[in-house]
């Protein structure tokens, strides 16, 4: 991943503008508490698929939204290393800011990590991968795009990896098919954490 100083302004910008909708806002706050409710019916848990844990309820909301040229993107595949969906990732992933929202323990964390699908600039079909994870004031984001070459199969396991070794931001180009995705996760505490990602092609 490129540091910073290494981004054109353009690329700053746009870095600039997911970190800052990942801050507090009233926009965050409106998204946790519309998942409030839904938490606490679910306890955090998807019993059907997993036993209940002990810890703190905590909750990863965020926001995502295309600046792709040819259309909406459409969710290709997920994977969910801790934690129990909320509110589903937005598909398809237009123009405007779609929300989504995972649960889990603090004794489990939250990692998970999302693809989604669609043609860039050159009618040329590309994927573009979102991870994450949080547990207590860690937090991670890590980001890829490119060909669908690249993503058959996604790597699972190396995501994790990656994950665990990321900051607190991510940006990734593809020069080869010129799509890119910038990505930031805040940690409010209290259990809270939010997600902000963009995705450009």
């Amino acid at each position: 991943m490129a540091s910073i100083e290494e981004l054109s302004l353009e690329e700053k910008a746009r870095l600039d503008e997911v970190v800052k909708r990942s801050q507090p806002s009233l926009q965050s706050e409106e998204v946790f508490n519309q998942c409030l409710a839904i938490i606490a019916e679910k306890e955090c848990i998807d019993t059907a698929e997993e036993p209940k844990v002990s810890g703190t309820p905590i909750m990863l909301s965020g926001d995502l939204i295309t600046y792709t040229n040819s259309g909406p993107l459409t969710v290709a595949t997920e994977h969910r290393y801790a934690g129990s969906v909320v509110m589903d990732y937005p598909d398809p992933l237009g123009n405007t800011y779609g929300n989504f929202a995972l649960g889990g323990s603090s004794d489990t964390s939250i990692q998970a990590a999302v693809v989604y699908g669609g043609k860039n600039s050159y009618n040329i079909d590309c994927l573009w991968l979102l991870a994450f994870g949080a547990k207590g004031d860690q937090v991670h984001a890590y980001v890829v795009c490119g060909p669908i070459d690249r993503f058959s199969p996604v790597a699972w396991d190396k995501t994790k990896e990656k994950i665990e070794i990321s900051g607190d931001w991510g940006y990734y180009n593809d020069k080869d098919t010129g799509t890119s995705i910038y990505a930031s996760i805040q940690n409010y505490g209290n259990g809270r954490y939010y997600v902000s990602a963009s995705f450009y092609g």
